[in-house]
C-alpha cells in the first residue's frame, strides 16, 4: 500500500525544526541509558527468544562453514530453507496467533511476519565478514503497535506495558536470512571475543539472541510510539497542544517510561509548523527532516518499501496493511497540509484511484480473525473517505 505514495516522495532539503530535534536528543539519552544496563545483561529464555533460537537450530552451521563466501552460503544453503524457516512463526502458514511472545500479555495479539528475501543480496553486506559492519544488520524489528504509552521496559527480553495501556495488535518482522548470516558471522569471528567468555561459550545463541537481536527493540518501541504521537499532533488543535504534549500528561510506564522535559516545547513547535506553516511548509522537507529517532519519515517509508517486503500472495494483503497503515496515513496528513499544491492535488486523484482499486480486491476477506476482519474493512473505508 506504501508503494502508491513512493512517486511523490522526492529528496529534498530537510527542515530544520530545533526545538523538536533538542527533545529527540534529550530523550534519546534516557533511552540510550537503559539500553547500556540492558545489553551487559546476560539475558533470558523469553518465548521469542526461544522461537528465534529454533531458528537457528535447523540451519546447518557446519555446511556454511564449508562454502568459500557469503554469496555461497546464501545460494547453496539458505535461499533453499527459507521458506521452512518462515513456516516456523508465519501466521499465514500456521493459521494461528501469537501471544506473550515479544509482548509480555496474555491479551495483545501480536503479528510475526516474514519478510520476503527479494533483494537479500543487495540489502545484506555479503562481501563482508567485518563483525563491525553486522554488528548494524537488524534481523528482528517492531513495527508497529497501538498503544499511547511510552516504555522502555524490556525485561527479560519481553516487551512490557502498563496495564489498560497495553496494545491490541503488535506487528514484529523477521528477516531468516538475515538473522541465520548475522548469527553466522558473529559465531565465526565474534564469538572468542565476547568479555562474558562462560556465557558465549555455554549459551552463545541465548547471548547472541539478547545482545544483537532483543536489545534494538527498544529503539523501535520508541520509533512507534513517536509515530503515534505524530499522528496526533497533525490532527490536535494548536491550543491543547502545550497541554497533551506536557511530559507529565503523556502517557508513560511509571518506571520505565521517561518524558523529557522538552516535549511540550518540541511537539508545540512541530504542531505550529504544520498547521501555522501553510504559506511556506514544503511536505518533502517536513518528511526529510530528522523527526525519528532512528532517521526521517522519508527514509523510513523507502525502507518498508525496499527492505519489508512480505510474500506476494493475496493472504498476506491485510497483513501489509497493518504493516503501511501509519506511515501511509502520516505522510497523507502532511501533504494535505499544502492543498493549494499541483503536487498534493495530482497525488490526492492518484491516490484515491489506485487506493479504491486495493478495496475492491477486499484484502481483508483472507483474515481469518473476524474483528480483526471487521475492523481492517472499516478502517480502510475510513481512508478512503478521508483521501
Amino acid at each position: 500500500m506504501i508503494d502508491i505514495l513512493l512517486p511523490y516522495l522526492r529528496d529534498d532539503a530537510p527542515r530544520a525544526l530545533p526545538p523538536f530535534q533538542l527533545f529527540l536528543k534529550s530523550q534519546a539519552t534516557f533511552i540510550r541509558e537503559r539500553y547500556n544496563r540492558l545489553y551487559v545483561a546476560q539475558g533470558h529464555e523469553s518465548k521469542a527468544v526461544r522461537l528465534l533460537r529454533y531458528i537457528l537450530q535447523n540451519v546447518d552451521m557446519d555446511f556454511m562453514s564449508r562454502q568459500t563466501s557469503n554469496y555461497d552460503r546464501y545460494l547453496h544453503h539458505l535461499r533453499y530453507i527459507k521458506h521452512s524457516l518462515d513456516d516456523i512463526f508465519d501466521r499465514v502458514a500456521r493459521g494461528r496467533g501469537y501471544h506473550n511472545f515479544f509482548v509480555k500479555s496474555d491479551k495483545v495479539e501480536e503479528f510475526i511476519l516474514p519478510i520476503e528475501d527479494i533483494n537479500t543480496i543487495v540489502n545484506l553486506p555479503l562481501d563482508t565478514n567485518d563483525w563491525e559492519v553486522w554488528k548494524k544488520v537488524r534481523p528482528v524489528r517492531l513495527w508497529d503497535h497501538d498503544s499511547e504509552e511510552f516504555t522502555i521496559n524490556l525485561l527479560n527480553d519481553q516487551l512490557h506495558f502498563t496495564r489498560n495501556f497495553e496494545p491490541t495488535e503488535v506487528l514484529i518482522l523477521i528477516d531468516v536470512v538475515a538473522l541465520t548470516m548475522k548469527y553466522y558471522i558473529w559465531l565465526t569471528y565474534q564469538r572468542d571475543k565476547e568479555p562474558a567468555k562462560e556465557l558465549a561459550e555455554y549459551i552463545p545463541q541465548q547471548l547472541f539472541l539478547h545482545k544483537y537481536v532483543m536489545c534494538d527493540l527498544m529503539w523501535d518501541n520508541s520509533n512507534v510510539w513517536l509515530i503515534n504521537q505524530l499522528n496526533k499532533c497533525l490532527t490536535t488543535d494548536l491550543s491543547l497542544t502545550s497541554s497533551l504534549f506536557d511530559s507529565n500528561m503523556l502517557k508513560t510506564d511509571s518506571q520505565w517510561g521517561w518524558i523529557s522535559l522538552d516535549s511540550a516545547r518540541g511537539f508545540g513547535y512541530l504542531a505550529k509548523t504544520f498547521q501555522e506553516g501553510n504559506n511556506n511548509l514544503r511536505p518533502e522537507a517536513i518528511l526529510n527532516s530528522k523527526i525519528l529517532f532512528g532517521g526521517s519519515i522519508g527514509k523510513r517509508i523507502e525502507f518498508t518499501s525496499k527492505c519489508l517486503n512480505l510474500p506476494l500472495y493475496q493472504r498476506y494483503d491485510y497483513l501489509a496493511f497493518l504493516r503501511d497503515r501509519k506511515l501511509f496515513t502520516l505522510m497523507l496528513n502532511i501533504f494535505k497540509m499544502r492543498m493549494d499544491l499541483p503536487t498534493t492535488r495530482s497525488m490526492l486523484i492518484h491516490t484515491k484511484r489506485e487506493y479504491l482499486r486495493m478495496l475492491y480486491r477486499r484484502p481483508w476477506n483472507t483474515c481469518i480473525n473476524v474483528a480483526l476482519k471487521n475492523q481492517i474493512e472499516q478502517e480502510m473505508k475510513d481512508l478512503y473517505l478521508s483521501i
